[in-house]
């Protein structure tokens, strides 16, 4: 998952032309990403388990938070510039925890 999503961001990076400092790979039951400050990607494995476009949109968003560190009109004219279909994808996001398999998050 590691190197697959790390990929797929570093592509995502090149096309939208935004850097980031590195990624880092996390289990995580509410949030897909994230972005810090220094630069850090922390995006949730079971990203794995969502359509390509989908998680292609979170990574836009997580990457335009090194532009903007907040969810402000500008951060999403930014998050529009490189993904015009991104509310439709968020939609889909936030029911995408029922594609994630029960075996992930053990009892």
């Amino acid at each position: 998952a590691h190197a697959e999503l790390e990929s797929r961001l570093r592509r995502t990076s090149g096309e939208v032309g935004i850097d980031f400092a590195r990624m880092i790979l996390r289990r995580q039951r509410t949030r897909w990403g994230s972005c810090s400050a220094a630069g850090t990607i922390s995006l949730n494995v079971c990203l794995m388990f969502q359509r390509p476009e989908v998680v292609r949109y979170l990574m836009v968003h997580e990457l335009c938070h090194r532009r903007h560190m907040n969810h402000s009109d500008r951060f999403w004219q930014l998050v529009e510039s490189f993904e015009p279909g991104w509310r439709a994808l968020d939609a889909e996001l936030l029911k995408g925890w029922r594609h994630v398999p029960g075996w992930v998050f053990p009892a």
